[in-house]
Parts: structure tokens; sequence; C-alpha cells
């Protein structure tokens, strides 16, 4: 355990101590979010490698990466429109959104995707798939505890990491999931790929539809229940075989 905080609270002190020195020295809004996302990130990512903290494996390329890719991909764009539409069934007073303006600002510039379509993927998920999960699933397993208590816990500290109660369920759902990819393949791999999906559609839509952030989900098809369940349906007939198949791929391996 003592290593799981290490490395969270090496995480976390990484990001306060570059936001405080980026408002300090940059002027612009927006850039100040964005550079202080980029800087931490690429610093995460050195800190968690050069400290051994992630360890560094090329097995996963002897194991049929194409396919895993192309699955991880499938999953990832299956799970968005269940995902929202499930987020916002919880009451609006459990998930306030603290972070909308600093999210609309990153959003509008071009800069932005560096840090929230490349780099905090691959930081996030060295640090939190290649560092803490490893870690928590040894802890909890060496307590004669089930791997998925090893997952969930370190699911809730990604969520908890966002400090946005509007991200949180969100982001524990998709650290479950990624968790489970990266603990079944034993690589980071598929879940930067799967989590660099997910922001990039975020990233995209809020770039092509800058009011789509306070948007409902339903609003994108007319207010029609109906067309939403339709597109739920079609997601999931997408989201499950992509499971299977990354279930199948893996297990063959």
């Amino acid at each position: 355990m003592k290593k799981i905080l290490t490395y969270f609270l090496a995480y976390v002190l990484l990001q306060l101590a570059v936001g405080y020195v980026a408002i300090n020295v940059i002027a612009d809004g927006a850039m100040q979010l964005i550079v202080a996302s980029v800087v931490s990130n690429v610093l995460a990512i050195a800190l968690f490698f050069l400290a051994r903290w992630c360890p560094v494996s090329v097995e996963f390329m002897h194991r049929k990466p194409v396919t895993v890719a192309y699955w991880c991909v499938m999953l990832a764009l299956g799970m968005i429109i269940p995902l929202q539409s499930l987020e916002e069934l919880i009451p609006e007073a459990w998930r306030t959104d603290i972070a909308a303006d600093a999210f609309k600002m990153i959003m509008s510039n071009g800069w932005g995707y560096l840090a929230i379509g490349i780099l905090a993927p691959i930081g996030e998920e060295v640090v939190f798939r290649g560092a803490i999960q490893r870690e928590a699933v040894d802890y909890f397993r060496s307590r004669g505890m089930s791997v998925w208590v090893g997952l969930m816990f370190t699911a809730v500290l990604f969520a908890a990491v966002h400090g946005n109660p509007a991200q949180m369920p969100h982001a524990f759902i998709v650290g479950l999931l990624i968790g489970w990819l990266c603990h079944r393949s034993g690589s980071i791999i598929p879940g930067i790929i799967v989590h660099w999906v997910n922001n990039s559609v975020s990233f995209g839509l809020q770039t092509i539809y800058p009011q789509s952030y306070d948007m409902e989900i339903i609003e994108f098809f007319g207010d029609s229940y109906l067309r939403l369940s339709m597109a739920v349906l079609l997601s999931l007939l997408l989201f499950f075989p992509a499971l299977l198949q990354l279930h199948r791929v893996l297990k063959e391996n």
C-alpha cells in the first residue's frame, strides 16, 4: 500500500506544482491549463519510466497487437453513447460540473488536443494502470482478495483524481474497463487506445459543436427517446462483440 500511495501522491503533487507554476508564468487562461496538463503528463511519464514504477515490456507486441487495437477502438466507440446516457440518469445535484469552464477553454484551443487527446491518455495509463493498478492487484491478492478488488480500487483513485463530480462516474466505469483490459493483456497499450478514442471523440465533438458540452445526450437525437434508444442499442451491438473478441483474443495468448 505504501507504493500505491507514493505513486498516487507523486502524480497529484506533480500536477499541483506544475499547475501553480503555469498560473504564475502564463497569462492566457487556456494556455495555462494546456501547458500545465502537457508538462505534468510528460514529467509523470518520464518519472514513472525512469524510476521503473511502470515496467516496460515488449511482450504485448507478440500478442496480435493489431487485432487487439482494432477491437479496442470498437469497444471505445461502442461505449460512448450508453455511458453518457447512464451518467445522465444520475441526479444532477450529484454530478455538478465544477470544471466546465476549464474544459471549454482547453477544447476551444487547437493545442488542447495535445493535452487531452494524446498526453493525458498516455500519462494517466502509465500512472494508474502501469504503476498503481499493478501494485494494487498484488496487494489485495496477497490478502486473499479478488483481482477485481485491485481493479476497483484503482478505478476509484482514477475517478477521484479528476476532481470533478461530473466526470467521476464516467471515469470510474471507464477506468474499471480499461483496468480489466490492461490486466488481461499485461500491457497498458490497450488502455491507452481506449482512453485515446474516448478523449478524441469528446474533443472532436466539442470542436465541431462547441455548444455540445452543455447539451444532454437526448438533444443530439432531436429529443426523441426512440432515436436515443436505437443509438444505445446499436452502440451495444458494437460494444459487446468487441468485448467478447478481446476476451477471446487475449485469453488465447
